[in-house]
C-alpha cells in the first residue's frame, strides 16, 4: 500500500472510503458512495438502518430522524429537504440534503470533518490542534498499519453488497454503447452530476461523459467514478426521457443513437416511467420494450410510430400490452398509428390493460 493511499473499510470490512495524500501535501478524502457516507453518518447520530434500503430511502428516513432529533436542523424547500449533522460541538458537520428527485447528496463541512468522523469510527484518539495534512497523513499511516477483524454477519453484509455492486458494473459493461449513452445523458439532464464532481464537460456535456464512461469500462471498479455513478445513481433511475439523447448532435454522430435493446433496461428494477414524447425521429415501435416488465408509464406520444409500417407498429403495441401488465398510463395522442387502429382494436387493446389509462386521442 503507497505511503500517500490508504482505504478506510469501517467496521464491516467494507471499502467506504480511500484517503489521498497529493504531492502539495493536501488531503482528499473520496466516498465510495452515498452510501457509505449514510453508514459513517449513521452510526455516530446512533440511526439504526435496514442493510435492504436504497440509498434514496436510507437519505431520507436518516434526515427525519435528524429532523426529530433537532427540528432547527433541517430545511424545507419544494427543491430540496436539507439536514445538518452536527456530531460532538460541530466537530463532524455534515450537511444531507434530498432534492426533488429524491436524490440524496451529502456535503462535509471540511475535509477534517471527514477525517474526524473516521478517527472516530475507529476508536482511535486523535490531537484536535493536527491540521488536516497532518491529520491525514495520521490517518494514512494508521490505516496502512491496522488489521481489521470483522464479525461474521458484517462479512456476510459486505459480500452481498460486494456482489450486487459486481452485479451491476457487469451489467453497465454489457448495456450496449446506446445504452450507456442514453443513461448518462439522462444522468446529467437530471441532476448535472457529472459537473457537480468537477468534471470538464463540453457544451454537449454527454460527449465528455460518454467518452469517459468508455475509457473507464476495463478498469478496476473501486477506482473509478462510472461505478460509482452505476451503483449509486444509475440502477436507482426512476424516470428516463430518451428523446434529448437521441435527437443530440453527440448522440447520433458518436454512438449512431438507434432504437433498439430496451430490454436490456428491465435490469433497473426502479424504472418506472420511459418516456419518448415529441421525438420525432422515433418512426416505429421498438419490440424490445416489452422487456422492461416493470414499466407504469409509457409515453410515446408526439412522435411518428405508425408513419412506416403501421401493421408491424400495431403487432409489437398488442404485444407490449401482453407484456407491460403493470402499466397505468400509455400515452399514444398525436401519432399517426392511432389513425390506424380500429375502434375494435382500440377495445382489445384496452382489455388487455385494464388497469391503464390509453390515451388515443
Amino acid at each position: 500500500m503507497s505511503d500517500n493511499y490508504a482505504e478506510y473499510l469501517g467496521s464491516n470490512g467494507k471499502h467506504q472510503h480511500t484517503i489521498q495524500r497529493l504531492e502539495d501535501n493536501s488531503i482528499k478524502v473520496i466516498p465510495v458512495s452515498t452510501k457509505a457516507q449514510l453508514r459513517l453518518i449513521a452510526k455516530h447520530c446512533g440511526f439504526d438502518y435496514e442493510t435492504s434500503w436504497t440509498t434514496q430511502q436510507f437519505g431520507a428516513k436518516l434526515i427525519d430522524f435528524l429532523h426529530a432529533q433537532d427540528a432547527s436542523n433541517v430545511v424545507s424547500s419544494d427543491a430540496k429537504k436539507a439536514a445538518i449533522f452536527n456530531g460532538v460541538d460541530g466537530l463532524y458537520k455534515h450537511t444531507i440534503e434530498q432534492s426533488a428527485n429524491n436524490i440524496i447528496t451529502i456535503t462535509p463541512d471540511s475535509t477534517k470533518a471527514i477525517l474526524r468522523l473516521i478517527f472516530a469510527d475507529m476508536n482511535e484518539d486523535y490531537d484536535k490542534n493536527w491540521n488536516t495534512q497532518t491529520m491525514g497523513a495520521k490517518l494514512i499511516d494508521l490505516l496502512n498499519g491496522e488489521l481489521h477483524q470483522d464479525d461474521a454477519d458484517d462479512i456476510d453484509e459486505s459480500i452481498d453488497e460486494d456482489e450486487k455492486a459486481n452485479e451491476n458494473w457487469e451489467w453497465w459493461l454489457n448495456a450496449g454503447s446506446n445504452m450507456r449513452f442514453l443513461l448518462l445523458y439522462e444522468l446529467e439532464r437530471q441532476l448535472g452530476i457529472l459537473s457537480d464532481n468537477n468534471c470538464e464537460t463540453d457544451e454537449d456535456g454527454a460527449f465528455y461523459i460518454y467518452h469517459r464512461s468508455i475509457e473507464q469500462l476495463n478498469q478496476e471498479a473501486n477506482d473509478a467514478l462510472m461505478p460509482y455513478l452505476v451503483n449509486d445513481y444509475i440502477v436507482e433511475l426512476e424516470h428516463l426521457s430518451v428523446t434529448e439523447a437521441s435527437q443530440s448532435e453527440v448522440g447520433s454522430w458518436l454512438v449512431g443513437f438507434c432504437f433498439e435493446h430496451f430490454d436490456r433496461l428491465a435490469y433497473l428494477s426502479e424504472l418506472k416511467s420511459l418516456s419518448f414524447k415529441h421525438d420525432n425521429t422515433l418512426s416505429f415501435i421498438p419490440h424490445s420494450l416489452a422487456g422492461i416488465k416493470n414499466l407504469t408509464h409509457l409515453d410515446l406520444s408526439d412522435t411518428s410510430i405508425g408513419a412506416d409500417d403501421p401493421e408491424e407498429d400495431i403487432e409489437n403495441l398488442f404485444n407490449i400490452a401482453k407484456s407491460l401488465q403493470k402499466l397505468l398510463i400509455l400515452d399514444l395522442r398525436n401519432t399517426e398509428i392511432t389513425d390506424h387502429l380500429t375502434d375494435e382494436q382500440k377495445d382489445e387493446l384496452q382489455e388487455l390493460l385494464p388497469k391503464c389509462d390509453i390515451m388515443f386521442d
